[in-house]
């Protein structure tokens, strides 16, 4: 699975925040984040999971931690948008025998909301 780009609205210390994850229109392999801390690295990595869990399951995940997760500072809602990749195709170059029926590239969009008063 490759992560095309993530958008965080009030995540913590992120109002607005969205990065692309992507060269030439093609996902990266590799992506690192580098900062000191208190940058918001990890809080970026726990959007991503997020979003990744899909909207039917974030508050069962999130929902003791909500409180720590939203922007305190206002009364907006949490709310995490990502696209991600999907590919066929192994380390090697060869197609996953069980995924013969399945295009070369699957994507998947997520919204994920959390409301100011969830736990």
């Amino acid at each position: 699975m490759y992560v095309r780009w993530p958008q965080v609205q009030n995540l913590k210390r992120l109002r607005l925040f969205t990065v692309d994850f992507c060269h030439a229109g093609q996902p990266r392999m590799w992506t690192v984040l580098i900062g000191e801390n208190g940058t918001a690295k990890t809080t970026l990595l726990q959007a991503i999971a997020l979003a990744a869990t899909g909207s039917k399951q974030v508050n069962t995940l999130a929902g003791p931690i909500v409180k720590h997760l939203r922007d305190r500072r206002g009364s907006a809602p949490l709310a995490i948008d990502a696209k991600f990749e999907f590919s066929s195709q192994g380390r090697d170059g060869e197609n996953h025998p069980l995924l013969k029926k399945i295009p070369a590239h699957l994507g998947l969009s997520s919204h994920v909301g959390l409301e100011v008063g969830s736990t």
